[in-house]
């Protein structure tokens, strides 16, 4: 009986072992398998947002994850990638990163759990890889989303975001919510020239210009009676019952960010100061006699200078004071009158440069080879295109990139008077058929706006019949050759109810369509411009480009191009079948 017992014990017990040694086995094959099947993403465009679905309505940014960085993911639909994010789950779009083989950061979070401690950021707040030779931002924390941390360490907050452990340094964490911006405040002048006081040269105002009645300008507040605008390298006092305040302004020709040189003039007469923003030549100040004045550059005949946070233009030659001759006496010669207070003074030159003309093109097809599209306003002959170059080329026109256009109307550079920028939109296969020979015959450039969701391989055969989109190769082949690829969506690229597809959407698709088209043509090209299809824009969409990385935001408003013009509502000149050769040349030199 106890032979039994004692060997029931023993099966007892070897059972008992060989159930844990299974299990652990299972546990560890288990963990093998997962990780062997784990998948890792690599941020190959801009920083890619961190979306949250957990709430009824469109996705919640909470977070970045930064460029070139690794994380672990599952794969989530056809368009986006799940990662761990705070206590749960975020996702960021297919689009912008790519599947690795393998993880290459050494700060992955294992087992590491997060505390019940959270943190609100008042601010965007980085989040910071320490396992290098110095910190390594991967990842952030948008604003005001709640975030656990695992621990505290120091100055330092230690969270887990994307499966890999980061620092978030306190004091970000604690200090105060940037300050919105103060809203800008604007003036109206309603009496005939104001004077603009300086107080500055002693214990009396003493007038430094004038400001001319029915003019705007931007203002630094209201000192007492006197209201405060920036006028050359002081600020300027302008009597408050002179004017009235105004909530915007008409004006085209506002210095966003245009700083004086160290360059100055003495005027030796009154000067008027010219807005030429729209070619109407307006003289919208002056400027006082014997007062040294700062400029911003020197653009041929005329100095660029600031008044009331405008951009005008002084005619240099009438800065210079007139050498008097050396006399001969002649007793016998009456001496020349004086002139009269009421003669009238001869009137400064205009600048005579309108701006810089943008022509927009979209399907090109010779007479004999347009069979379908004769009564299409967007396809225009291959013979009138061809007038329409060889005229650009005898009048000595030189074509300048989207780029160099936002850069001359911040007043970052200057462009020759006959600048202009040809585009195309859409990409069709004619433009590469018959336009493109035509452009290299004058050794002109051009932008070709495109939809990256329509980006392929197959339209390799030209086909007049139909609006096919160029491939791939002949986008590369404009690369090379120096031409410019610009943005069109990415596949909203068509009407609906009317308007653009894009124009309607939600801001948070706009910026996702934005974004796409950059990022899809990466590979070969750097997108810095966006045509908005069929001209149709809103504030949501010009924000959304701006946010998107470009430079340039092109409409279908006709009309040249100024410095002052915002570059997210550049104007366009639409050329269509029924422009004749003499209105293209008209149109192109004066916008209208």
């Amino acid at each position: 009986m106890n032979q039994v017992k004692r060997t029931s014990k023993f099966l007892f017990a070897f059972l008992a072992a060989f159930v844990v040694f299974f299990a652990g086995f299972s546990q560890l094959s288990h963990t093998q398998a997962a990780t062997s099947k784990t998948k890792y993403i690599q941020v190959v465009s801009k920083d890619v947002n961190v979306m949250d679905n957990s709430k009824k309505g469109p996705l919640v940014k909470v977070g970045v994850f930064k460029k070139d960085q690794v994380f672990p993911a599952t794969s989530y639909g056809t368009n986006w990638w799940k990662v761990q994010y705070g206590t749960g789950y975020g996702y960021v779009y297919s689009k912008s990163v790519k599947e690795v083989k393998k993880a290459t950061y050494k700060n992955g979070s294992g087992k590491t759990k997060n505390s019940k401690k959270t943190i609100t950021p008042a601010n965007n707040v980085a989040i910071q890889d320490n396992t290098g030779a110095k910190l390594v931002e991967f990842a952030t924390i948008e604003k005001n989303v709640k975030y656990p941390i695992v621990s505290e360490a120091g100055n330092w907050y230690k969270v887990i975001a994307g499966e890999r452990i980061g620092f978030v340094y306190k004091p970000a964490v604690t200090a105060k919510p940037k300050p919105a911006p103060a809203p800008k405040q604007y003036i109206e002048v309603t009496s005939n020239n104001v004077s603009i006081m300086d107080n500055t040269q002693g214990p009396s105002l003493v007038k430094v210009g004038s400001l001319v009645k029915g003019q705007q300008y931007e203002v630094k507040g209201l000192s007492g009676n006197w209201y405060k605008l920036d006028y050359g390298n002081i600020t300027g006092y302008v009597y408050a019952k002179s004017v009235k305040k105004v909530d915007k302004v008409s004006y085209k020709n506002a210095n966003t960010s245009l700083k004086n040189s160290k360059t100055t003039f003495v005027s030796q007469k009154s000067l008027n100061v010219i807005d030429n923003s729209d070619g109407k030549k307006v003289t919208f100040a002056t400027i006082e006699k014997n007062v040294t004045y700062p400029i911003i550059s020197d653009a041929g005949n005329w100095y660029k200078v600031s008044v009331g946070q405008r951009i005008g233009y002084v005619y240099k030659p009438a800065i210079v004071k007139e050498q008097p001759q050396p006399e001969t006496p002649q007793p016998e010669t009456p001496k020349p009158e004086d002139p009269k207070p009421d003669t009238p003074k001869p009137e400064e030159p205009k600048p005579t440069f309108r701006g810089i003309a943008v022509v927009r093109y979209q399907n090109i097809l010779a007479d004999n080879e347009n069979k379908q599209f004769k009564n299409d306003p967007d396809t225009v002959s291959l013979e009138a295109f061809k007038q329409q170059m060889m005229f650009l080329d005898a009048a000595g026109y030189k074509t300048v990139t989207p780029e160099q256009v936002a850069k001359y109307v911040n007043g970052e550079i200057e462009l020759p008077e006959k600048s202009v920028l040809i585009t195309f939109d859409n990409g069709y296969q004619s433009v590469i058929q018959n336009a493109l020979p035509v452009l290299d015959k004058y050794g002109f450039k051009a932008a070709f706006f495109m939809a990256s969701g329509q980006l392929n391989d197959s339209n390799k055969t030209f086909n007049p019949d139909e609006k096919l989109v160029m491939d791939v190769d002949s986008m590369r082949k404009l690369i090379s050759q120096g031409h410019v690829l610009g943005g069109y969506s990415h596949t909203l690229d068509f009407l609906e109810n009317g308007s653009s597809a894009l124009s309607q959407a939600t801001p948070e698709r706009m910026q996702l369509q934005v974004e796409l088209n950059r990022d899809n043509f990466a590979e070969f090209a750097d997108v810095r411009a966006f045509a908005y299809p069929f001209g149709d824009y809103n504030d949501a969409l010009t924000n959304a480009v701006k946010l998107g990385g470009y430079s340039a935001g092109f409409t279908l408003e006709q009309g040249l191009v100024n410095v002052g013009d915002s570059p997210y509502t550049l104007h366009r000149i639409n050329v269509t079948p029924s422009l004749s050769n003499s209105d293209f040349q008209r149109i192109v030199q004066i916008g209208k």
